[in-house]
């Protein structure tokens, strides 16, 4: 699935990713584009991807096994099965709402 993204945010994650303190736990893929969550909307789906729409606002986290492409710009490329949902109605996409980890975990 790809989303385009409205919103990332910066978190401890991201900080020692970016100050170097993680470079022997996780594979680095370069270029690598910090940012683990976010929101926006879904600009294209995979062939079979079903319950999201092109345009639907969803936000979720990158979980991918290595460091590489990252929250923190325009596009991103996530798995449909797995890390994202549909924004709840009433939240906007951009403006703050990409806390998806801690907002995951209090929204279920």
């Amino acid at each position: 699935m790809l989303v385009k993204v409205a919103d990332s945010s910066v978190d401890g994650f991201d900080l020692s990713v970016a100050a170097g303190y993680v470079q022997q736990m996780m594979e680095h893929r370069f270029p690598l584009v910090v940012g683990k969550d976010f929101a926006g909307t879904v600009e294209a789906l995979g062939e079979g991807v079903g319950g999201f729409a092109v345009g639907q606002p969803v936000f979720g986290v990158v979980m991918k096994p290595f460091l590489g492409p990252g929250a923190m710009a325009e596009y991103l490329t996530v798995p449909a099965t797995y890390g994202i949902a549909p924004l709840p109605e009433g939240l906007a996409a951009a403006g703050g709402r990409a806390r998806s980890g801690r907002y995951v975990d209090a929204h279920f």
